[in-house]
């Protein structure tokens, strides 16, 4: 394979049937109303691809065979995405689908899951070390048995950390992940009568990697060996449908690992792509952007914030080296949607003239002078960029005029690449 990828997701690709009742879910004998449906990529891996599309990396899938009815949908709905599907077999058979019916928080799949998985016959791939060789992360899913035991060994051998989801704490799966997501469903299936905490230990002395268990929409229990268990709730959302909702939570892992975040940013980054996720329908069509999950863990801040009281309000002065609307020196298909420069005589903590993203200049420029009305900090860099606007805008006397949402959507081109949080002036 030449295409480069950062994530590599192995498990269940589906074509899924979502119906979203008007009013409540259904009653014996009684009519409900359909108010949406759709048939759109589903599976634990299918969702986690279209999600870590949405937040900028490059995804290879694999796993289930893909037929007839299924192909065509998926197809077409990936064409302008990255994610690759050659990785993928192509059958001549109908293919593998569910249907979920979706009221709030309660929904109702179903499928042939069981017929498929006794009848003895495999419908997914054998995974390749070719395929999976040069990515950043990968994603296993631990329901093809050997093959998805397979994918483990396999990113073992090459050094690359993987998520998991529900494997139990005896399972080479969980011994050998970077992240092991353990949802309530898995806990009432395997550790009957037992705490979360008393779960918890056990999955801890298993493994050096992370383990989450997310009980729902309870309060998630996270630790790895020889640590303390802390504990988070769930980011407060208004819940559309929660379809999706944990295989969102792992592809925030996946990006996690990628971005080399510490296990609390992880966490907290996982809850909140799975909070947006479950405040809207269909998810495929409206998966979790960059700037959004950064707006609500912004919204949640309570950790101490750096003192940029030396920065925030400072004049400064410099060169436009990357003009509004043109290509990055490294990178051709970044196109610069604003301009983005340098405070001239300043140097940064990467050794290089501190950086600036020039704010409400919408024609290229050469120069600048202007004021720092914020900071994006880069908690997985060396270095802080800054939000500068001209002197004469009306952003340099109310910096507030121009929002968080505003320049994270701006800025989301290059900065979904790292990990960071936006500082702005006490108020």
């Amino acid at each position: 394979m030449s295409q480069r990828i950062d994530a590599y997701l192995f498990g269940q690709i589906l074509g899924t049937h979502s119906f979203l009742l008007k009013g409540g879910f259904i009653q014996p004998d009684e009519y409900s109303e359909i108010q949406e449906q759709y048939f759109l990529p589903g599976g634990e891996t299918g969702t986690a691809a279209t999600v870590l599309d949405s937040l900028g990396m490059r995804v290879r899938m694999d796993g289930t065979w893909i037929g007839t009815e299924v192909a065509p949908m998926l197809k077409e709905f990936y064409k302008n995405k990255k994610v690759d599907l050659s990785a993928l077999t192509f059958t001549e058979d109908t293919g593998v689908m569910d249907y979920v019916v979706i009221s709030g928080l309660v929904r109702s799949p179903m499928g042939r899951f069981q017929h498929l998985f006794s009848s003895g016959k495999r419908f997914w791939n054998i995974p390749k070390e070719e395929d999976i060789a040069g990515c950043k992360a990968a994603a296993v899913d631990p329901f093809f048995g050997d093959e998805s035991l397979k994918v483990a060994e396999i990113c073992k051998k090459l050094n690359i950390p993987y998520v998991t989801i529900d494997s139990p704490h005896d399972s080479p799966l969980h011994k050998m992940a970077a992240v092991n997501v353990v949802s309530k469903e898995c806990t009432g299936q395997h550790y009957k009568g037992m705490s979360a905490e008393e779960i918890m230990k056990k999955m801890q002395a298993e493994t050096e990697g992370l383990t989450i268990i997310t009980q729902g929409g309870g309060e998630m229990l996270y630790a790895r060996k020889g640590g303390e268990i802390k504990h988070m709730k769930p980011f407060p959302v208004e819940v559309k449908s929660t379809l999706g909702a944990g295989d969102t939570f792992k592809a925030g892992c996946v990006y996690g690992l990628i971005m080399g975040m510490m296990d609390d940013e992880l966490v907290r980054f996982a809850s909140a792509c799975s909070g947006i996720a479950i405040s809207r329908f269909p998810l495929p069509l409206n998966p979790p952007k960059w700037h959004e999950v950064e707006l609500l863990l912004q919204s949640a801040e309570v950790q101490d914030k750096p003192d940029y009281s030396d920065v925030i309000g400072r004049s400064v002065s410099g060169v436009i080296d990357r003009p509004l609307n043109t290509a990055h020196p490294r990178h051709p298909d970044m196109i610069y949607p604003i301009n983005y420069g340098y405070v001239e005589g300043l140097i940064a903590g990467d050794g290089a003239e501190q950086d600036i993203y020039l704010f409400d200049c919408e024609e290229p420029v050469k120069n600048y002078s202007g004021k720092v009305i914020a900071v994006y900090h880069r908690t997985n860099d060396v270095e802080d960029k800054w939000i500068v606007v001209p002197e004469n805008s009306k952003y340099a006397e109310n910096p507030y005029l121009l929002t968080d949402e505003e320049i994270l959507k701006r800025i989301e081109f290059q900065e979904k690449y790292f990990a960071g949080r936006l500082y702005r002036a006490t108020v």
